[in-house]
């Protein structure tokens, strides 16, 4: 099969990417300009430094410019992995409905008249902003908590349904567990990592509350699976890992994993959630005058202040049933082999 992935040269795409080439699968990347997609082991990815292709690999474009090249992207392909996307927790709408929203239609469209065969899109379980979950799953009530990330993931699950419904491109929407991590992960594990050396967490709410985690190995596997299955087609999964940790158990992990000795600095949930909506509009108008970067976030946001709140455990009960669905590696190998590869990061 050959498959367009966006956002190849992510966290997430580049083992998603080496897990389809393992497969035997082709594919190819579509990945922002200046971007560089070197180490993927698929051929013409090392060409992305100079904005070349090689046998059309890999493809420079954009979500915010459908004549950048990604109208033209899928042409050729059986299939569309799409995981590119404005991913933060705050922030005004129209950024997102304009790069994830917009421009998800505008490739689930190309894709349909490049003759695509499936559309797998990556969602979120920021989807499913508010209630407790203990055994969560698939079928569980969405609703967006007022977090622009998490309505623009539902609105394009809702279009990307409506496409599968009218015949236009078979669709598969996954929904990794609430907290991906693995080797790579600059963005989210390492700062948290460093956090966690130093010895003190601080945290909102109760750190028992039970989360659900997806090392990126196993989301890798789940994701191939749904790519391949006849049994996907129309279908939403969880793809997590099979355990049943809370955020507490979380942090220790890596807390033992790097060495540490971890202590909590709890901070009530009330007072830090009103905090971080007056953090959320200092920075919303100190980027807006100029003053702070647009790449810049608040040190704290209300769904961080939010996230602890509540049970978010989802299971994959529906990908094990229909997919063959399971992980390939336990918990703690894979937050060792996390930790291992941020300390050899030397941060």
């Amino acid at each position: 099969m050959k498959v367009l992935v966006t956002g190849a040269n992510g966290f997430l795409g580049k083992h998603i990417v080496r897990e389809l080439v393992a497969r035997g699968h082709v594919v190819r990347c579509l990945v922002q300009p200046g971007t560089p997609c070197n180490g993927l082991g698929v051929p013409g990815c090392d060409a992305c430094r100079s904005g070349e292709t090689r046998a059309g690999e890999p493809v420079i474009g954009n979500l915010e410019t459908p004549s950048s090249g990604l109208a033209a992207a899928p042409a050729g392909c059986d299939a569309v992995l799409h995981l590119a996307a404005l991913v933060k927790e705050w922030g005004d709408w129209e950024p997102f409905r304009r790069i994830n929203v917009e421009g998800t239609r505008a490739l689930a469209l190309a894709a349909a008249r490049a003759g695509a065969c499936r559309f797998l899109f990556m969602s979120s379980l920021a989807v499913h902003g508010r209630g407790d979950f203990l055994e969560g799953g698939e079928e569980a009530p969405r609703d967006h908590a007022g977090n622009p990330y998490a309505r623009s993931k539902i609105e394009c699950e809702d279009l990307l349904l409506e496409l599968h419904a009218d015949g236009a491109i078979e669709t598969v929407i996954i929904r990794p567990g609430l907290v991906p991590f693995g080797e790579g992960d600059v963005r989210g594990f390492l700062p948290l990592q460093h956090t966690i050396e130093r010895g003190m967490m601080p945290v909102t709410g109760n750190p028992d509350h039970l989360t659900c985690t997806a090392y990126a190995r196993n989301l890798a596997r789940g994701v191939a699976l749904a790519l391949e299955s006849p049994a996907a087609a129309g279908r939403t999964y969880v793809i997590a890992d099979d355990n049943k940790v809370s955020w507490r158990y979380y942090f220790e992990a890596i807390a033992r994993s790097s060495g540490t000795r971890l202590r909590f600095l709890r901070l009530p949930a009330g007072p830090a959630t009103v905090g971080a909506r007056l953090c959320e509009k200092a920075w919303g108008l100190g980027q807006a005058s100029r003053l702070l970067s647009p790449d810049s976030r608040p040190p704290v946001t209300e769904y961080l202040a939010r996230l602890m709140t509540r049970d978010t455990r989802f299971v994959s009960e529906r990908a094990k049933a229909e997919l063959g669905y399971e992980p390939v590696v336990g918990f703690e190998q894979a937050m060792e082999r996390t930790c291992r590869w941020g300390q050899g990061m030397g941060h």
